[in-house]
């Protein structure tokens, strides 16, 4: 799939940041490491503002995964001492449900009562926790969006970022984002499947998102946190170097002129191209204008 020109709306924040975020670095200013570093930090799903976000639903193939036969071992280490052959009886039964209860009878004289609520609490706890293992860099495919340019970037006063991501490093992470008004059903035995694996299963389901969105024509760069696959990597903050992949800078319709000045310095002499956006007199629409 070819990739769009993507567009990141920032606002020209001047706070003082390490370059490439790692402590003792070179003192920058923020949207310096932004725009001339091009940083782009990715974010967990949980820090969205939009709480529905990756809030995938599980099918009712959950009660009789692995995940669930995991959850009921741990019900049990809870309260009881559990041995090596009732652990492997569970994780082997076609209904670890029904084998659950048999344990607690022959072993402890209980009646099991199903806790579906319990239960739930730990598939919530779960999902969280598969929710923080992501890593995802959000980008429009409109440059032009009156909304985009007041919510991200300081009502028309920041910049825009294009991007040209055909031949980056990142390219097969990145898909546009599927605007629907159900949210994403996901195989409940996910933690099972081979084909696709769980990771594609948990990457695709990122990709959905409530239609009311559909305005912001997201593509989205989504990663596993990097301390997963390489563990001395924890506690380092994550970013994706995309300084190579900028192709032009838009400037908003009410940016500071010394900012035009200072970006249009910047890139004299490169490929980059610089824009300003124009507000159009005969329609509530934006136009660019070239100024380098």
């Amino acid at each position: 799939m070819d990739i769009p020109k993507l567009y990141k709306y920032r606002y020209f924040n001047e706070n003082q940041v390490s370059r490439d975020g790692f402590p003792g670095g070179e003192i920058i200013t923020q949207w310096h490491q932004v725009l001339y570093d091009g940083l782009i930090f990715p974010a967990s799903p949980k820090t969205f503002n939009d709480p529905f976000d990756c809030e995938f639903v599980l099918d009712d193939s959950i009660f009789n995964s692995l995940f669930m036969k995991e959850t009921l071992i741990k019900f049990l280490k809870k309260q009881y001492t559990v041995s090596k052959g009732d652990k492997d009886l569970l994780r082997s039964s076609d209904d670890p449900e029904k084998t659950f209860k048999e344990i607690l009878w022959r072993k402890y004289r209980i009646k099991y009562k199903s806790d579906r609520d319990g239960i739930n609490k730990e598939i919530s706890t779960a999902m969280q926790e598969i929710k923080d293992s992501l890593r995802i860099a959000c980008f429009s495919a409109d440059n032009l969006s009156i909304l985009m340019w007041s919510h991200y970037a300081q009502n028309h006063q920041g910049f825009c970022i294009e991007y040209d991501l055909n031949n980056s490093e990142y390219a097969a992470y990145i898909k546009p984002v599927q605007y629907t008004h159900d949210r994403r059903l996901v195989p409940g035995n996910l933690m099972d499947c081979k084909e696709p694996s769980p990771a594609e299963i948990i990457r695709e389901a990122a990709l959905c998102k409530s239609s009311v969105w559909s305005y912001e024509q997201e593509w989205r760069l989504v990663t596993p946190r990097i301390d997963i696959a390489f563990p001395e990597y924890q506690g380092h903050t994550e970013f994706y170097p995309l300084k190579n992949y900028i192709t032009s800078v838009y400037l908003g319709a009410k940016s500071n002129v010394k900012y035009e000045k200072e970006i249009c310095e910047h890139y004299r002499g490169t490929q980059v191209k610089v824009y300003r956006m124009q507000m159009m007199s005969n329609s509530y629409s934006l136009e660019t204008e070239q100024i380098q």
